[in-house]
């Protein structure tokens, strides 16, 4: 019966020692990516084809990532802004489109929470989307 729960619950723990993120019989400690849909929608917008290159590139980086800490996003991400709230702010298309993630880094959860043009990211709260 055992084999049958999810790795998290057999007391397995991933390469750092902690609950992992992902189920299954491999742990796997890359990043999961939460509500990536939402890049799909917002290329799909009209006047926001050409932002689909650079946001798949920012999910295949990220996707492979291991991040310890937001620090670490800094390392591949040079220009991304670590705020408040365990909120990354991610500069996309040469800084044409902003991209504010949630990031559980015990966990290795990036939650997508805002995409979006500069002028309508001026316009919200990084911290509180």
């Amino acid at each position: 019966m055992q084999r049958y729960l999810p790795s998290i619950l057999q007391g397995e723990t991933c390469c750092r020692n902690w609950p992992c993120s992902q189920f299954g019989k491999k742990l796997d400690c890359r990043v999961r990516i939460i509500a990536r849909k939402r890049l799909k929608d917002f290329w799909q917008h009209p006047g926001h084809e050409d932002a689909e290159v650079p946001l798949r590139e920012w999910f295949t980086e990220a996707r492979k990532a291991n991040w310890k800490t937001p620090n670490e996003v800094n390392r591949i991400f040079g220009s991304a802004s670590i705020v408040a709230n365990k909120r990354v702010v991610f500069n996309i298309k040469g800084n044409e489109c902003r991209l504010v993630v949630a990031m559980d880094s015990r966990l290795q959860i990036a939650y997508i929470r805002f995409i979006g043009t500069h002028r309508q990211y001026d316009r919200i709260n990084a911290e509180e989307v």
